[in-house]
């Protein structure tokens, strides 16, 4: 079972970007960002959606150009909309948007950017295992229906 992020950031930001995706997809992770999916030809808001819609979670990089970007609040609305989790990424002296206000947030320490990567890292790890763990529980709990249901058939079939 594939674990799918989708990473909300600005242009301005790759080099933080650029770490999260590549750590996240070493851990195991289909992480998606527009800017490292390119399509030719395809409308960036069509890519952007489809994205959203097949991720499990956002995580939402909030910088001083990602809360003034145009692209990132439809990105927030779309989450919202989907009803996505949302992992806000906060650098320091960074206001969150006031439709998030009251959502926990990762402080994001620019004086030690691999100690945040890592416990970011850490973080979706245990949503994937938390996860992997329900759809397990709903395949159990189907086996078992599944079985009972052909049980109470069979048991239909050998009285008439």
């Amino acid at each position: 079972m594939v674990f799918k992020v989708f990473i909300s950031h600005s242009i301005n930001d790759l080099d933080i970007v650029n770490s999260l995706y590549s750590v996240l997809r070493q851990s195991g992770m289909d992480v998606y960002a527009a800017v490292f999916s390119p399509e030719p030809g395809k409308h960036v808001s069509e890519k952007i959606l489809e994205g959203m819609k097949s991720s499990d979670c956002v995580l939402l990089l909030l910088t001083h150009d990602s809360v003034l970007s145009q692209w990132v609040q439809n990105e927030i609305g779309m989450a919202l909309a989907y009803n996505k989790i949302i992992i806000p990424i906060v650098k320091k002296n960074v206001k969150i948007p006031n439709i998030l206000e009251g959502l926990e947030y990762i402080k994001f320490d620019s004086s030690k950017p691999f100690k945040t990567i890592d416990y970011i890292r850490e973080y979706f790890l245990h949503l994937k295992t938390s996860k992997e763990k329900r759809v397990q529980g709903l395949g159990l709990a189907a086996l078992f229906f599944g079985l009972i249901l052909v049980a109470s058939s069979s048991e239909k079939n050998s009285k008439s």
